[in-house]
């Protein structure tokens, strides 16, 4: 599920999506610098589902989108008592890396 959030946010140009609870939902973000952009919302039900993922993404490191592979890097704060997730990327220059 959170992969099909940062090959939209890839798409549109963005270098991360930033995940944070608001409202019963998890709330996702793409940023381009410093500018955001709502692209989606996660039922709350599934945050478990979308930690579990995240974890998953922090140990390969490495995702490919339309032949390019990008490195991953995660980190999070809180914000008023929540977890917020950001998940920057970076283009690699080699395209023979294992992806998800």
């Amino acid at each position: 599920m959170l992969i099909e959030y940062i090959v939209k946010a890839i798409k549109l140009g963005a270098d991360s999506v930033e995940i944070e609870y608001r409202d019963g939902k998890e709330w996702i973000t793409a940023f381009k610098d410093f500018m955001g952009f709502g692209i989606g919302t996660i039922d709350s039900e599934y945050s478990e589902a979308l930690v579990e993922e995240i974890d998953e993404l922090k140990r390969k490191k490495l995702v490919k989108f339309e032949g390019d592979t990008y490195r991953l890097s995660f980190s999070k704060h809180e914000s008023f008592g929540e977890w917020v997730y950001r998940l920057n990327w970076k283009k690699t220059k080699d395209r023979t890396n294992q992806s998800s």
